[in-house]
């Protein structure tokens, strides 16, 4: 599947869909299925409804299964308003957080092995003016990139209000997480 998009407009020219299916010869098949997806990256995010639909003619190999789209649309992608990140789970599951501060929006981006090295490195992490602007992060568990940010990435952001949404295998927290898992005895 190809959904081919630039910003948050979607080329349904150059979109394309290829299925196959082990479907029995003697049987003819019309299938109709939408699918929904969420693109673009913290900057510009929008949804796809994509629609589709399969058909086999009957006494026709499944060689010759067509796929088709039959509409696309678009919306846009439901979040969190804005919020202070200290009301954050250590770590919220499943919840990717982004914004734009006053002080700049990411501070250090870079691989880690869990939320547990990140929320570390959140604590831990000075600049070049050894000040400590980590105050929130994100780490996309995924493996591969979600939403632009890459498979196994650690987002250190500034201090600043964020904003959030649910995303499969992203956890996020604040800079004071570190700090609490080392006094939680198991």
């Amino acid at each position: 599947m190809v959904i081919s998009y630039t910003g948050s407009v979607v080329n349904e020219a150059e979109s394309s869909v290829k299925c196959s299916c082990n479907w029995p010869k003697t049987k003819s098949l019309g299938y109709s299925k939408t699918l929904s997806f969420t693109l673009g990256d913290t900057s510009e995010m929008f949804t796809v409804g994509l629609s589709i639909k399969l058909t086999k003619g009957k006494n026709k190999g499944s060689h010759t299964l067509k796929t088709a789209i039959t509409s696309i649309t678009t919306g846009e992608v439901a979040v969190d308003p804005e919020f202070f990140p200290t009301s954050l789970w250590c770590p919220a599951e499943d919840y990717l957080i982004w914004g734009k501060g006053q002080y700049g929006s990411i501070v250090n981006e870079a691989p880690a092995d869990g939320y547990e090295q990140c929320a570390q490195r959140c604590a831990e992490f000075t600049n070049e003016a050894r000040n400590a602007p980590c105050f929130s992060w994100t780490i996309n568990n995924n493996a591969e990139e979600v939403l632009g940010v890459p498979a196994g990435n650690c987002r250190l952001l500034a201090y600043m209000n964020v904003t959030g949404m649910a995303a499969v295998g992203f956890q996020s927290g604040y800079h004071k997480c570190w700090n609490a898992m080392q006094t939680v005895e198991p």
